[in-house]
């Protein structure tokens, strides 16, 4: 994508066509993939434009992450960090601006939880209230705000533990990946981030408690039984099991959920699969997404 109002109003509507977790993967792999000599705010013709607002805010966001990386903030280059909040600042700026141009939208909710991440209490309760008023939210709207709530970005396990219940049953058994993935939170931060001297002890014993392995089985089991419309939705859910359920050294059903995922790959990695590449040419050249 070159970056000019014509390219962006081409994505902007073909981005109509796809369903909300694959809208919302579009975002995120066309902001990964946008060169950082392109301005985003291309992509919004005026104020009203609540497309745009979405798109541009969207970009930005990926870009933050982008020049900020994924270590933890010790590991970050200190070069990186006045860039990382001006790009975050501005996408909060814009997606605030598009949640309230648009309330309904499931999309602008997902991406403004997005900017939560790395925010302060008040942005984490503005994007719950969010998430509440809009409808069709992507799933990783509440991933977002579950990661945003995890003890590593501030928050606390009681937090992230209330996010991940609270979501859980919005749209089953899709949205009960959210409960498996705060057990990863759980035990990672265990694992890796805990000082107690006790930590270590509890991260090695953590996925063998019965209660957390019967609670995985019954969602693998019922995510493993289901379909969606929706071909992100699933491959995100599955894509989390997977994780999930080899770190609990439950090796057969994490293969099972990894081969679900099949030739739709893996969202968050830029290569994505077959279909993601096949999509997003389509997308950008104007022509229908199915």
């Amino acid at each position: 994508m070159s970056g000019s109002r014509e390219d962006w109003q081409t994505f902007k509507v073909g981005l109509k066509s796809a369903p909300p977790e694959t809208a919302f993967v579009l975002l995120r792999v066309m902001g990964e993939r946008l060169s950082l000599e392109v301005d985003p705010e291309l992509a919004i013709e005026d104020a009203s434009d609540g497309d745009g607002l979405i798109v541009a805010g969207a970009a930005l966001m990926v870009r933050a992450t982008r020049v900020r990386g994924m270590d933890t903030a010790e590991r970050v280059d200190d070069h990186n960090w006045v860039p990382y909040f001006a790009n975050r600042e501005r996408a909060e700026q814009i997606l605030r601006a598009a949640v309230r141009l648009r309330p309904e939208s499931g999309l602008g909710a997902a991406w403004f939880s997005a900017t939560a991440i790395d925010s302060d209490d008040e942005v984490k309760s503005e994007a719950a209230k969010v998430l509440g008023q809009a409808s069709d939210v992507p799933i990783s709207g509440y991933s977002k705000l579950l990661s945003a709530n995890t003890e590593k970005w501030g928050g606390s396990h009681q937090a992230m533990w209330q996010v991940a219940r609270a979501y859980a049953s919005v749209r089953p058994p899709w949205t009960s990946a959210l409960v498996a993935k705060a057990h990863y939170e759980q035990w990672l931060y265990l694992e890796l981030m805990d000082d107690r001297p006790e930590a270590a002890k509890e991260a090695e014993l953590y996925f063998r408690e019965p209660a957390i392995r019967d609670e995985l089985t019954q969602i693998s089991r019922a995510t493993s039984d289901a379909a969606s419309a929706d071909p992100y939705e699933t491959v995100y859910a599955h894509d989390v099991l997977a994780a999930v359920l080899a770190q609990a050294s439950m090796a057969k059903a994490a293969a099972a959920h990894l081969r679900q995922v099949g030739s739709f790959g893996d969202p968050a990695l830029l290569t994505g699969g077959p279909w993601w590449q096949r999509a997003l040419g389509r997308i950008s050249s104007g022509l229908p997404l199915w």
